[in-house]
C-alpha cells in the first residue's frame, strides 16, 4: 500500500468540484442501493464499495485535476445528462449509470502510482459491478444456470444411484423434494463471483480488455460450485439425513463453495497469463519492427510480470484549465443534475409514504366462491414463508374448473415485476409464443396490460398462461414486449406512474395457467381470457379495498 505521508497534498478547488458532482446523484443512489439490498443476488455490493475504495486509496497519489482531458469530459457529459433524464423519469437504475460515469471522469483526472496506461480509470471496471444487468438479462442468466445445474447433477446422482426425479428445477427424492434454488441465490451467488472475477483483474492490474474471458470463468465457476452445491445436499439427505438445505450448515456450504471458487478464479489466471503473455522480442536477429507483436504486447503488458508497475509512478502532463471557467461550469452542472432530482424525489418519496404495501394483503379461501358464473373452485392453499422464490413474498392459489378445463390462478407477492414466462422456462416449459395484449379494463376508464403465452414441455404437454401485474394500490402495471427499445424504456420510462416500473416497489402477479393433453381451441382460449379478466378485477377489487 502506498505510504501516505509522500501524497501530493491536493487540490482544494479540483476535490469541491469531484465531491459536488459525484454527490449530485445522491437522491437516485439511495433510492437505487435500497432497492438493490433487497435482490439476494446483489448484496454484495457494500464489499464492492469498500474494496474499491480501498484501491483507490492504495494507488491514488494525491493529486486531482479539474476535468481537462476529453476522456473526463465525455465521460461527465454523458453522467450529468444521464442524471438529469434519471431524475425527470425518476429511474434510480439509470442514476446508477449516471453515477458510474461521474466516477470514471473522476478517476481519469486522478493521478496514480500504477495502473499503466489506463492509470487510476483501470479501477473503473470493477466499480460497473455495482449495476443490475439490464434487460432482464440477469434472470435469464441465472435461469439458464439454473437448468443446467439441476440437469447436470441428475446426472451425478444417476451415477451415484440415487434414486430421484427431476422435474424442471426440483429434485424428488425418496427423504422428500429438493428445491435447486435460483443459481442467484446466496453467498455463493453467480454474480458474487463475478464480482470477484472482475476485482481480481483490477487488484493484479490485468488489461481490461480480459475482462470478458474473466467474466465467463466466473460463470463456469459458479456453475461447477452450484452443481457441486446441489449434489451434496442431495447425497447428504438420502445417505446421512443430513440437511444442508437450511440453517448454519446451508450457510458453511455456500462459504466453502465461494471460497473455492475464488481459488478458481486465482488458478485460471495464472493460466491466462500463460496464453496471453507478450511475445518476446528477439534481440539477436536484425528485424523489422513487427506492428501486431508490438500491439499485443502493449496490450497485455500487465500480463509479463505481476506487479510489474505497482509502484511506478505514471506521469501525466495535463495542460490545467481555467479554474474560474471550469468552476462554473460544474456548479452549473450540480444544479441541472439538483432541482430536477430534488422535486422528483420528492413527488416520487411522499407518493410511497401513503401506499400501502402489497405483501400485508391476505385473502380469504372463498374469495373467488360465487364471484364467477360457471366457475367451480376445488381447492386453495397459500405461502407466506418465502421459501419457493417463485411464489414470491406470500402467494395463494385456487384450482377451479370451468367450461371442463381445469386451471390454476396464482397470485404471486413480489418486490418487483416479474415476468413469469421466464419462470416457467426456468422449469422446463418451451415457449412457443408471448405476447403482451393491451386489455380493455372492465369499467373502462383504464388498460391493462396482459401477456399471454403459449408453452409445451418435454412430455407434449400443452401449457397456457395469462398473467397481470397489480401495484400496491391495486392499479395496473404496464408490462412490455421483448423488443429492445422497449426493455430499455421499462427501466426508465415513467409513464403515468413511475413507482411501477422495474423493481421499484412491491407489485402482484394474477395468473391463470392451464394445461392440457391437446391444443386448445379458439373458443376455449376466449373462455380462459374472459375467466382471466373476471378473476384480476375480483382481486383488484379485494387488494383496493384491504381484504
Amino acid at each position: 500500500m502506498a505510504d501516505s505521508s509522500k501524497r501530493n497534498r491536493p487540490d482544494s478547488l479540483p476535490l469541491i468540484c469531484w465531491g459536488a458532482l459525484l454527490v449530485a446523484p445522491a437522491l437516485l443512489m439511495v433510492e437505487y442501493c435500497t432497492q438493490l439490498w433487497r435482490l439476494d443476488q446483489y448484496q454484495y455490493f457494500p464489499v464492492l464499495v469498500i474494496a474499491v475504495g480501498i484501491l483507490f486509496y492504495s494507488r491514488w497519489s494525491g493529486a486531482v485535476t479539474l476535468p481537462a482531458t476529453w476522456t473526463a469530459w465525455l465521460l461527465l457529459a454523458v453522467g450529468v445528462l444521464s442524471t438529469i433524464l434519471a431524475s425527470i423519469y425518476w429511474s434510480p437504475w439509470f442514476g446508477c449509470v449516471s453515477f458510474l460515469f461521474i466516477f470514471g471522469a473522476f478517476l481519469s483526472s486522478c493521478e496514480g502510482h500504477s495502473g499503466g496506461d489506463w492509470g487510476m480509470l483501470s479501477l473503473w471496471p470493477a466499480s460497473w459491478m455495482l449495476l443490475r444487468l439490464p434487460l432482464n438479462l440477469d434472470y435469464q442468466l441465472t435461469n439458464w444456470l439454473q437448468l443446467n445445474t439441476a440437469n447436470i447433477s441428475s446426472h451425478i446422482l444417476d451415477r451415484l444411484e440415487i434414486p430421484h426425479r427431476l422435474t424442471g428445477s426440483v429434485f424428488y427424492l425418496a427423504n422428500g423434494p429438493l428445491f435447486v434454488e435460483a443459481a442467484c441465490s446466496g453467498v455463493q451467488s453467480l454474480f458474487s463471483v463475478m464480482f470477484c472475477a472482475f476485482l481480481l483483474v483490477v487488484w493484479l492490474h490485468r488489461s481490461p480488455i480480459l475482462l470478458p474471458l474473466y467474466a465467463a470463468a466466473g460463470i463456469l465457476w459458479a456453475g461447477i460450485m452450484n452443481i457441486v452445491r446441489v449434489t451434496s445436499i442431495a447425497v447428504a439427505q438420502e445417505w446421512w439425513r443430513v440437511d444442508l438445505s437450511h440453517g448454519w450448515r446451508h450457510e458453511v456450504l455456500g462459504y466453502i463453495c465461494l471460497l473455492t471458487a475464488i481459488l478458481m478464479l486465482l488458478s485460471t489466471d495464472r493460466f491466462l497469463r500463460v496464453i496471453f503473455y507478450p511475445v518476446p522480442t528477439d534481440r539477436d536477429v536484425e528485424r523489422r519492427v513487427n506492428p501486431l507483436q508490438n500491439a499485443w504486447n502493449k496490450l497485455l503488458e500487465s500480463m509479463r510480470t505481476e506487479g510489474e508497475s505497482a509502484g511506478r509512478v505514471v506521469p501525466k502532463v495535463v495542460q490545467q484549465p481555467n479554474r474560474k471557467f471550469v468552476g462554473a461550469v460544474v456548479a452549473a452542472f450540480v444544479c441541472l443534475m439538483l432541482i430536477p432530482e430534488i422535486v422528483f424525489a420528492v413527488a416520487a418519496w411522499s407518493h410511497k409514504a401513503g401506499v400501502r404495501r402489497v405483501a400485508a394483503w391476505q385473502a380469504s379461501p372463498d374469495l373467488l366462491e360465487n364471484k364467477i358464473p360457471g366457475v367451480e373452485i376445488l381447492e386453495h392453499s397459500e405461502s407466506t414463508d418465502s421459501t419457493n422464490p417463485a411464489l414470491g413474498q406470500s402467494s395463494h392459489m385456487w384450482v377451479l374448473r370451468n367450461n371442463g378445463l381445469v386451471s390454476r390462478v396464482v397470485v404471486s407477492q413480489h418486490s418487483e415485476v416479474h415476468d413469469l414466462c421466464t419462470c416457467y422456462g426456468a422449469n422446463g416449459w418451451q415457449i412457443k409464443r408471448r405476447e403482451v395484449l393491451n386489455d380493455a379494463a372492465d369499467n373502462g376508464a383504464e388498460d391493462w396490460d396482459c401477456i399471454h403465452a403459449d408453452f409445451v414441455n418435454s412430455e407434449t404437454v400443452f401449457g397456457y398462461l395469462m398473467f397481470s401485474t397489480l401495484d400496491g394500490q391495486g392499479q395496473p402495471v404496464r408490462l412490455r414486449t421483448r423488443s429492445l427499445s422497449d426493455y430499455f424504456l421499462s427501466r426508465v420510462d415513467r409513464g403515468s406512474q413511475p413507482w411501477q416500473f422495474g423493481f421499484d416497489g412491491d407489485t402482484a402477479n394474477v395468473q391463470l395457467w392451464t394445461t392440457s393433453d391437446t391444443p386448445l381451441d379458439a373458443q376455449q382460449i376466449q373462455s380462459l381470457e374472459t375467466l382471466h379478466r373476471h378473476i384480476r378485477q375480483v382481486i383488484r377489487t379485494s387488494i383496493s379495498k384491504g381484504d
